[in-house]
């Protein structure tokens, strides 16, 4: 499934003198299943962080596929295609986005649109934009802050046990 360029990135690494005794396997299923809880934790709360309109942006946020490359496992929350506005929303547009300048029509005198709950149809020669909705950043600060060090903590007495 291919994925928006909206990305965020929890790592967790493995350590030799950590595992020392565990045998491979063992040590990749239990670090696997630590990020797996990690990665759906952040999916949910960047779901729940989500504005509801139609609910289109919140199907769309997932857990992506855990990547385990020498002693880094890398695993992602990614928002799928279905959203592209997603970027739009978690960073603001117009004044409050990255260009920091109103939002005005291209090739005409006025912007046009049908307002959302009445149906009306609106006019105007530029508009603010939209503030950013941070929904990624802060379900990342959230998980990072909240469950990544509970869930850490866990994987070591996880492997105390094992060994």
């Amino acid at each position: 499934m291919a994925t928006d360029e909206l990305s965020v990135r929890i790592n967790v690494s493995g350590q030799k003198n950590v595992y020392g005794v565990l045998d491979y396997a063992k040590k990749r299923v239990l670090v696997e299943h630590a990020l797996e809880d990690i990665l759906d934790f952040a999916a949910e709360r960047a779901q729940g962080h989500a504005p509801e309109w139609t609910g289109n942006l919140k199907r769309n946020i997932f857990a992506g596929e855990i990547v385990k490359r020498g002693f880094m496992y890398t695993g992602n929350v990614s928002i799928a295609p279905g959203a592209p506005y997603a970027k739009w929303v978690e960073s603001g547009t117009g004044i409050y986005g990255p260009f920091k300048i109103p939002i005005v029509p291209k090739t005409k005198k006025w912007l046009a649109w049908r307002g959302r709950y009445t149906g009306l149809m609106h006019h105007a020669r530029a508009v603010k934009g939209q503030r950013g909705q941070h929904f990624m950043r802060d379900s990342v600060l959230e998980t990072r802050r909240i469950y990544v060090p509970m869930r850490l903590k866990l994987l070591g007495e996880q492997i105390k046990q094992a060994t």
